[in-house]
């Protein structure tokens, strides 16, 4: 079995912060600890305007609305979430990560449109 990933979602906002022009990403990670929206600014205010595509492979996922609120604030022009199915896992474990993932995917598009809502209602563009 693989070992568990040592990145977590505050590890991808430091990599992003000290690699500015990464316009791609495909990135292992332990997102379980990403367990609650809270009203703190995910990943300490670091923004990354380039990717539009993050490859999570298997990553490890408990609560796909928590997990979709940080990339929504990290990676606002982030359109797809790309879990993949890994043969060196469980079967059983990596089908519930994927769907967990697919449904952070669909999260990340309402809670998109929730911040277009509340930036229109502002006059903030």
């Amino acid at each position: 079995m693989p070992a568990r990933p040592q990145i977590t979602l505050d590890g991808l906002a430091s990599l992003l912060l000290h690699c500015p022009d990464l316009c791609t990403l495909g990135i292992g990670m332990d997102a379980a600890s990403y367990s609650a929206v809270t009203p703190m600014v995910p990943g300490d205010g670091v923004i990354n305007t380039k990717i539009t595509t993050l490859s999570v492979g298997a990553s490890l996922i408990e609560n796909p609305l928590a997990v979709a609120a940080f990339p929504s604030s990290v990676l606002p022009n982030l359109k797809n979430i790309l879990p993949k199915f890994d043969t060196g896992f469980v079967p059983n474990q990596t089908k519930r990560r994927h769907t967990k993932w697919a449904r952070a995917a669909t999260y990340l598009q309402d809670v998109d449109m929730i911040r277009k809502q509340e930036r229109a209602r502002l006059g903030v563009y």
